[in-house]
């Protein structure tokens, strides 16, 4: 392998490994945008698929349902008299599934409308209605005394007039025979409503109804209900979720479908199976890797095979060089950049969501503070609370109560439980009883001194129970001087109770109970009083009653439709929901269902303007930094060109005519003193001195005969070629006036200028000698010896052949120094090399030339070639040789002296493979057979 075939192979393989550089860092991020953006494309439609099956849950949770379809009737249709029942109720038993009895009262609260147009107990709904509404507590005892047992009668066990009273706008399940029903009332200045639900849709019902008008989108293919125990269950949803089960998830593929399962507060499962989708950024990321493994494979075969001889310009590898060390790192950022717009914004949002979870959760912990407090100021309004009836203590401690906590109901009771004074309605017998138990049960564990004070007249069956605590009842005892919620049949209300020393007088408790619902809508109250951010963003509270399906703190009105789909999916799911909106409601929503607040569900709504405006700035940041980085290449390109390529360009001008041997051209040296300025410089030196070299060449190639004597009897030639611009070698023959013939064969030492011009004198010399008198061989190469030793500035020495051709006499005289000897073949074909043995012309002490006589027979030839014909090697590192120039001679022989010379040199080309280390000479004369004597 040459030098310079390993030098292409290193520059073919410098850019395929800066190609392949390139590749892979592009194929690097693309790869890692391409599955960034997988990923987030499954999270998302896993998202999507999540929200179908939880806005689906939402719609079909039972509770959530019948709050949803009958608690609006009673805002709607209480004072909107034109309205027709009749109608309503048809439209609610074919779309909704419920079998409804509507009444209708006006203003005075008569029954004015009643759907259907018999509606069963007219009579028992307009006296309930008027008890419902009625404001003095005498007549409200009298109603409760005639009514009761009616009520227990139409609506079931424990059911009557306080049970209904004290749950306005809320749905109170009823029982008819052996059916759960409901009943919802309202009462407003205007008018009120009363709806009868006598039989409750079953859990599959209301999914069958639901479904109807459910939107199939994100490729639903099925849906369906799994009740609590599913393991007998065969269907493909049941066997779906058993599979999945395994994994711990709610969500898998099964079954050629991708299923997804929420838990209901009916402790229900709903389901969604929706069609596999394939991930596009899946096939775009095989479509990646198949484009970069072709273009790789592409380049690299197109580097392979473009042939032995192609090479890479200096240039093409600085531009390489250039784009690679530029397009590395820039695709690198450009690709990073667009990845970290997700990354922020993922972070944004898992940052929005967490500080939203510790506000709410915040808001749920201050809650027990905020009860604290009411605790304290009930502990400090009560502890003086006089003996009830007309004692003027009672009625300014309930005036107090009330002023500070409106509807409060105040209880004071005395050792024996029994009740001294309340402000409110009176209770149900039942309800009261308990309480009775309760009160005691209260003396007996902080006061049994005061057991004595009042017999005590309970009931054995409440007093059992309260005692046993199979209830929970132990746990409402703990925890004297403290609000806590309590939970009686269908009302929840926060109950109070304080044990006062007696003497304070008969008073041995007092209770305070307070409506939960407007205990939390009053705290509730006092957060939007504190301003709170998240993440730069103003935060909007909001809190959802789905008891009561309505706002316990309601949001602003554009919100309001967005919020309350969110708030069922969570009430449905009892799991916190979190969403991004975009549009009118652009922001972050979180909704959390809340136990300890009685179920309600606190909305926290932030903008996402601050998320929006930092990716825009994001967006911009990354153009203006594509722009500068643009503009920075373009202007490094344009410094490369002006500082690099184009000097590149031209010195390969100079170069392209230093091949062509136009040593004329010059190059514009650079200002400056940087390489090129140097290089350039440089070449221009070389240039001129190439020139004066291709001056002296041609001179040199002027001294050599073109033509060489022909006679009748003698076929003369000869060649001479330098191995550089200027050679060592020196050729001569000419006819001199007496006819004979000089040949003249000389090598000197060294190559260039010093042997051109040692050569050019000996030219000199010979043809001064030719002009002489004594014109012997000897004579002349004595002149050519005193010449080298008299005008040496170094030492030089001459090899030479020098001969005198006797025509007429076909004899040469013939002087060798310190050269090959010549080659004389007869024409028989004998070989034999004829000279004496002598130093080179110029080194050694002076002696006198010696001639020798050669008789030049018809047939006979004589060769004479200098040591580079000789020593001339091939690949192999073979001389040519003695043997060789034998060998050569007697196969390329030929009359006609020229063509044997170009014979020669032929074989001379085709031994060393046209590599020529020294100057080579050859001359050759031949003595023509039959040719007689020249006269």
């Amino acid at each position: 392998m040459t030098a310079g075939h390993g030098r292409n192979l290193r520059e073919k393989l410098t850019v395929l490994i800066m190609l392949v550089a390139i590749f892979l860092a592009m194929a690097s991020g693309t790869e890692s945008l391409l599955e960034s953006r997988r990923t987030a494309f499954e999270a998302e439609s896993l998202r999507r698929r999540q929200d179908v099956a939880a806005a689906l849950a939402a719609r079909v949770e039972p509770d959530l349902y019948l709050n949803r379809s009958i608690l609006p009737l009673l805002r709607l249709y209480s004072e909107n008299h034109g309205t027709d029942l009749i109608a309503v109720q048809k439209h609610y038993q074919q779309s909704k599934g419920l079998d409804l009895a509507l009444y209708q009262f006006n203003k005075d609260g008569a029954l004015t409308q009643t759907a259907p147009k018999q509606a069963p107990n007219q009579w028992l709904m307009k006296n309930l209605f008027l008890a419902l509404r009625e404001k003095d507590l005498k007549k409200v005892s009298q109603h409760r005394r005639s009514l009761d047992k009616k009520l227990e009668f139409a609506f079931g066990y424990g059911k009557d007039l306080n049970s209904i009273l004290e749950n306005p706008e809320t749905l109170v399940k009823t029982a008819f025979n052996t059916q759960d029903g409901l009943i919802a009332w309202t009462s407003r200045p205007g008018g009120g409503l009363i709806v009868i639900c006598q039989q409750i849709p079953s859990d599959m019902d209301i999914f069958k109804i639901q479904l109807r008008d459910f939107e199939r989108r994100e490729g639903l293919q099925r849906v369906g209900l799994l009740s609590q125990d599913f393991s007998g269950d065969r269907s493909l949803g049941a066997r779906a979720r058993r599979h999945i089960s395994a994994t711990s998830a709610d969500s898998g593929s099964y079954a050629g479908m991708f299923w997804t399962f929420v838990g209901l507060r009916s402790a229900k499962t709903v389901y969604a199976a929706f069609s596999e989708r394939p991930n596009p950024y899946t096939r775009a990321q095989q479509m990646a890797r198949l484009l970069f493994l072709a273009l790789a494979t592409a380049i690299t075969l197109l580097i392979a095979i473009a042939g032995h001889e192609s090479t890479i310009s200096l240039k093409k590898l600085v531009i390489s060089m250039f784009f690679a060390s530029s397009l590395l790192p820039l695709s690198s950022i450009a690709l990073t950049a667009i990845d970290n717009l997700e990354v922020h914004t993922r972070i944004h949002t898992n940052k929005v969501r967490s500080a939203k979870e510790e506000t709410l959760g915040n808001v749920v912990q201050n809650f027990n503070r905020y009860l604290a407090s009411c605790s304290a100021s009930l502990l400090d309004l009560t502890k003086d609370p006089g003996n009830g009836g007309a004692d003027a203590k009672t009625g300014a401690m309930v005036r107090n109560v009330e002023r500070l906590f409106p509807g409060a109901r105040v209880i004071l009771r005395n050792a024996a439980g029994d009740t001294m004074y309340f402000n409110g309605s009176e209770r149900g017998a039942g309800r009261e009883t308990f309480f009775k138990s309760i009160a005691r049960r209260i003396v007996e564990r902080y006061a049994p001194e005061r057991l004595d004070e009042f017999k005590y007249s309970g009931n054995p069956f409440s007093d059992a129970l309260v005692r046993k605590d199979d209830m929970g009842f132990s746990t409402l005892l703990n925890f004297p001087d403290r609000l806590q919620i309590v939970s009686a049949g269908n009302t929840d209300f926060l109950l109070f109770f304080r044990l006062l020393p007696p003497s304070v007088g008969d008073c041995a408790i007092v209770m305070v109970e307070l409506s939960t619902f407007s205990t939390i809508k009053s705290y509730l109250k006092t957060l939007q009083a504190k301003p709170m951010a998240v993440e730069g963003s103003a935060l909007e509270l909001a809190a959802f009653y789905p008891a009561g399906y309505r706002w316990s703190l309601p949001p602003r009105v554009k919100h309001e439709k967005m919020m309350i789909g969110l708030a069922e999916t969570a009430y449905a799911t009892d799991k916190p929901q979190f969403a991004r909106f975009h549009g009118e409601n652009n922001g972050f929503a979180l909704c959390l269902p809340v136990s300890e607040l009685a179920n309600n569900c606190l909305v926290a709504f932030c903008s996402a303007k601050p998320l929006d405006e930092a990716i825009t700035r994001m967006k911009q940041n990354i153009l203006l930094a594509a722009a500068l980085a643009l503009i920075l290449i373009a202007s490094i390109a344009f410094w490369l060109s002006r500082q690099l390529i184009a000097p590149l360009a031209r010195l390969e001008e100079g170069i392209t005519a230093l091949s062509k041997r136009n040593f004329e051209v010059r190059l514009p040296v650079p200002a400056g003193k940087d390489e090129f300025s140097t290089l350039f410089g440089a070449f221009n030196e070389m240039m001129a001195e190439s020139y004066d070299m291709q001056i002296a060449h041609s001179v040199q190639e002027g001294l050599v005969p073109s033509e060489f004597p022909q006679t009748c009897s003698y076929s003369m030639f000869g060649l001479l070629q330098p191995a550089s611009d200027l050679g060592g070698d020196c050729l001569d023959c000419f006819s001199l006036p007496d006819g004979n013939v000089l040949f003249l064969v000389g090598d000197i030492t060294g190559h260039g200028v010093g042997s051109a011009l040692i050569m050019a004198f000996s030219r000199a010399i010979t043809f001064h000698w030719s002009q002489t008198t004594n014109l012997s061989p000897a004579s002349l190469t004595d002149q050519i010896d005193n010449m080298l030793r008299e005008n040496r500035t170094r030492r030089m020495f001459m090899g030479v052949i020098c001969g005198v051709l006797d025509v007429v006499n076909n004899r040469v005289e013939l002087v060798v120094k310190g050269h090959i000897y010549p080659l004389k073949l007869s024409a028989d074909g004998n070989l034999s090399w004829v000279g004496l043995p002598a130093y080179p012309l110029g080194i050694g002490k002076p002696v006198a030339s010696r001639a020798i006589s050669i008789e030049m027979a018809e047939g006979d030839s004589l060769i004479c070639m200098t040591d580079g014909f000789l020593e001339a090697h091939n690949r192999i590192k073979q001389p040519i040789g003695f043997d060789g120039i034998e060998e050569w001679a007697l196969e390329t022989r030929c009359d006609d002296a020229r063509i044997w010379v170009e014979r020669l040199e032929k074989r001379f080309r085709q031994w060393c493979d046209n590599r020529q280390s020294d100057d080579i000479s050859i001359f050759i004369m031949t003595r023509k057979a039959g040719s007689g004597n020249d006269n």
